[in-house]
């Protein structure tokens, strides 16, 4: 990603931040603020609202996988990766309820499952090494319905006081079944 896109999709976060909804206006308005034109910004994102999706997911993903500590072990990097993922989402929470109210719509809808699936397989990948006696896709499968049960919670709640609580209770039975597995 380039310097230009970087600078558009930080305008177009703060505008939804504000309540702006999702919309080619309101990437277009990010352009404006970024003194691109309309056609400009249309170069930068050939795919529109999708890439920018795409784009601040990958991002997002990025961040994640950063800070996971691989020495603290499978259970221990699952729950961080999962708490951190919203630590990160929260200050953007608005955004974030823009963001999902737009991959809702019916044209949409097939990516969703893909952003928990990449969550999924960004977390397992940075802390393979320890084997959990799951398979490639059971581990992925399960971690994605997991975050995607804590990402409902998350965008739906005011208060994230129970999430971590929501997350527990998930996790605690996908590693009672990791262990009778194993």
């Amino acid at each position: 990603m380039n310097e230009k896109q970087e600078k558009i999709l930080r305008s177009l976060v703060e505008l939804l931040n504000t309540g702006s909804k999702l919309s080619l206006f309101t990437l277009y308005s990010a352009g404006d603020a970024n003194a691109l034109s309309k056609g400009e910004v249309d170069l930068l994102f050939p795919y529109g609202l999708f890439d920018i999706c795409k784009k601040l997911w990958k991002i997002h993903l990025e961040e994640i996988t950063f800070i996971i500590n691989k020495e603290s072990g499978i259970t221990v990097g699952v729950k961080d990766a999962i708490m951190n993922s919203f630590t990160l989402l929260t200050p953007n929470k608005k955004a974030v309820i823009n963001i999902t109210k737009f991959l809702l719509l019916p044209q949409n809808i097939l990516f969703v499952p893909k952003l928990s699936w990449k969550f999924a397989d960004a977390v397992w990948g940075s802390l393979e090494g320890g084997d959990s006696g799951f398979s490639y896709y059971t581990k992925r499968l399960s971690l994605a319905t997991i975050y995607s049960n804590c990402f409902i919670y998350f965008i739906t709640s005011k208060s994230h006081s129970r999430l971590h609580e929501v997350m527990e209770k998930q996790l605690s039975i996908l590693f009672k079944l990791t262990k009778k597995c194993s």
